[in-house]
């Protein structure tokens, strides 16, 4: 089976609530579309626990994007950092300095690789997953050297 989630934005509650409703299996794929963090209390607990699960994958949304922006593009980062405060990114923030630097190492290395787009034939039917707008939208992700 193929399972798509999206928008889950820290609430750990419901992201349980719909894990335990489709009983997730090794045979089975889940796809997050995205926008994992911000907003609720869990966010760099609900990555860290999808870091986990081999059949999942994880898309980059504008949250992660604007985490990674913040947390690497020195020179903007004042500019980068209130965009994503503006956006419910405070409380990752803090969680993810409650982090030990090899865990917040991993983090941004998870996000650094979540793809734009996922293709996934269903039925013969081609789909095209991505968060909310095509990949040329996002702009210049951060490189691994402005770290």
């Amino acid at each position: 089976m193929i399972y798509v989630m999206s928008d889950i934005h820290g609430n750990h509650t419901r992201f349980r609530s719909v894990m335990n409703q489709i009983g997730l299996t090794d045979e089975d794929s889940l796809y997050i579309l995205g926008d994992v963090i911000d907003r609720g209390h869990f966010g760099i607990q609900i990555l860290q626990e999808l870091m986990g699960i081999p059949n999942v994958t994880v898309l980059l949304g504008n949250h992660e994007l604007m985490m990674l922006n913040a947390l690497t593009k020195i020179t903007e980062s004042r500019e980068e950092l209130r965009l994503w405060y503006m956006n419910g990114g405070k409380i990752t923030h803090i969680d993810y300095f409650a982090l030990e630097p090899n865990e917040q190492l991993e983090i941004l290395q998870f996000i650094r690789q979540m793809p734009l787009t996922a293709e996934v034939t269903v039925n013969g039917k081609e789909y095209l997953m991505v968060h909310g707008a095509p990949p040329e939208l996002y702009g210049q992700l951060p490189s691994e050297a402005e770290n």
